[in-house]
Parts: C-alpha cells; sequence; structure tokens
C-alpha cells in the first residue's frame, strides 16, 4: 500500500506549488467541452442565426439574454411567428392567445 506524505521533506524535495493564475484554452470548442455546454452554445447559436435572418429589427428592438435565447431552444420559431404578427399589427387588441397564428406551445 502506497501512501503519500506533505510534510515538509516532501515540499522541500518538490518545491512550493502554488495553484495556477489563470486557465488558457485554444479555443472556444475546448472551452465549452471544459464547462460542460456544447449542447446549449449549439442551441443558442441556432437561435441567433434564426432571429437574426428572420427578424433583423429586433437586434435592436430588445435585447433577450443569452440564458433565455436557450431556454426558448425549439420555440424560437414560435416566437418569431409572434413577433412578425405584432409587427404587421402593432395594435391587435387582442390577447396574447387570441392571436391568429399556428403556435404549437404557450408563449411566455
Amino acid at each position: 500500500m502506497a501512501t503519500r506524505s506533505s510534510g515538509a521533506s516532501e515540499l522541500a524535495q518538490n518545491g512550493p506549488q502554488p495553484f495556477p493564475q489563470r486557465i488558457v484554452f485554444r479555443d472556444s470548442g475546448r472551452y465549452l467541452r471544459y464547462v460542460g455546454k456544447q449542447q446549449e452554445f449549439v442551441a443558442f447559436s441556432a437561435a441567433v442565426v434564426q432571429l437574426r435572418a428572420q427578424a433583423p429589427a429586433s437586434n435592436t428592438g430588445f435585447t433577450p439574454t443569452c440564458q433565455k435565447l436557450i431556454d426558448a431552444g425549439a420555440q424560437v420559431e414560435g416566437l418569431l411567428q409572434v413577433v412578425a404578427f405584432f409587427r404587421e399589427n402593432p395594435r391587435p387588441d387582442r390577447f396574447a392567445r387570441e392571436l391568429p397564428i399556428p403556435v404549437g406551445h404557450q408563449v411566455h
């Protein structure tokens, strides 16, 4: 059975072992893998691309947080339909549930 001591003799033999001051990743893919967020980043990137393509004016009209875009995921298409409807009908005098758009989920 091997044992390891952390006494002064070992410190003198190996020298001080300071904590790292920083960690550098070669690219974003390695960082995302390290923090376990690859799938969230893919979902976020897809949502941003879709948002910019279908609602370019929204880039300045509102700024959803990154986490909200990640959470919306597959619902981004439905949200963009709602945005398009309100662009065409700025004051529709209807509740959100009454909008004549085919959305297969609730929009919060």
